[in-house]
């Protein structure tokens, strides 16, 4: 083998790099970071932090009051006090002034009479 044979040129490595050749170090990670770059993400995690206490809450009120209505007719009533009153497709609350006007007025009374009788 001859002398030359065994002469390597140097490596890239031993060369010297300038500091504007060099990648940049890692920035870490942050949540301020990531939401600036992905807001919708941001968004929909503000949405969903405020929907899924409020439809948790509603659920548990739901299965309280299961039942809204009355069952029997007898427990029907009417505020006649503020009443709302729907004419030609819009509803309007009024104030009925008159002191002996009921807020929870039966609304079948007649109907319960008679059948009584």
């Amino acid at each position: 083998m001859s002398e030359s044979t065994l002469e390597a040129p140097p490596l890239a490595s031993e060369a010297v790099t300038p500091e504007s050749a060099r990648p940049p170090e890692p920035v870490p990670w942050t949540l301020r970071g990531f939401a600036s770059e992905h807001p919708g993400w941001a968004i929909a995690a503000v949405v969903l932090a405020v929907a899924v206490p409020l439809v948790v809450r509603r659920a548990i009120r739901g299965l309280e009051h299961e039942h809204r209505a009355a069952e029997a007719l007898e427990d029907f009533t009417a505020n006649l006090r503020a009443p709302i009153l729907i004419s030609k497709g819009r509803g309007f609350q009024v104030i009925n002034e008159a002191q002996e006007a009921p807020v929870r007025a039966p609304l079948f009374v007649a109907a319960t009479a008679e059948q009584a009788a």
